[in-house]
């Protein structure tokens, strides 16, 4: 794992290569790299920053849960991965 500060000193350098080549969702609540971080990181890369509508952490970022938030947590999943097969075609 690498610190904020470790992130904060490469932004920008190794990532502008890549440009249009990036592609980065987050969610708003995460606290072990918050979306911040993530967006200044990877200042001019395609980011989203998520809100899930459901209780999560940065470990279990789609909890198993039962009740109504298991169709959120669903949906959720389901986009992550519809979004990187479209940012991949």
């Amino acid at each position: 794992m690498t610190t904020l500060q470790r992130l904060e000193n490469l932004r920008g350098r190794p990532f502008n290569r890549y440009d249009g080549r990036l592609k980065a969702v987050t969610f708003e609540s995460d606290t072990v790299i918050p979306a911040k971080a993530v967006m200044e990181t990877l200042s001019g890369a395609d980011t989203e920053v998520w809100d899930p509508g459901y209780p999560c952490t940065h470990e279990s970022p789609f909890p198993v849960l039962a009740g109504a938030n298991e169709i959120k947590v669903d949906r959720t999943f389901d986009r992550l991965f519809d979004t990187a097969a479209r940012f991949f075609a």
